[in-house]
């Protein structure tokens, strides 16, 4: 993954391909795309809250339900905008853990190639994103 993220760091030529997930939003556009997707990630958060009434199996600590609805108080498009303009960013694999790899022989040198599968949610967002998603997939 470190290899993507630097080889994509911060290219402006990025935020045109509308393929690449939250690259118009970073660029000013489809602001009803990510009101849309802001609103479900909301109803999914009040639909957990809800069954945890209910389902004492796992429990949420206030700190975390405090923290998520302060982050839902500051959605907005804008302050979307404003977070990436000071942040790094770069594109993503978006779903980047081991069943996501294949290891395979190195073809003319020796040793082994990693290489990476699945683009299907590939975006712009931080570098740390994806190893982050790799920690709490496996």
């Amino acid at each position: 993954a470190a290899r993507l993220h630097g080889r994509f760091w911060r290219k402006a030529a990025l935020l045109e391909k509308p393929f690449l997930r939250a690259a118009s939003w970073m660029a000013g556009k489809d602001e009803e795309s990510f009101l849309c997707t802001a609103q479900h990630a909301v109803q999914m958060w009040r639909a957990f809250l809800a069954k945890q009434e209910g389902d004492q199996s796992v429990r949420i600590s206030p700190k975390i339900v405090d923290l998520m609805e302060t982050a839902i108080a500051k959605v907005s498009f804008l302050n979307y905008q404003d977070m990436w303009r000071s942040l790094n960013w770069t594109m993503v694999h978006g779903d980047f853990h081991p069943a996501n790899l294949m290891v395979t022989d190195s073809v003319g040198a020796p040793g082994f190639a990693v290489l990476l599968l699945d683009f299907e949610a590939v975006g712009i967002g931080s570098g740390p994103q994806d190893l982050g998603q790799f920690m709490i997939s496996h």
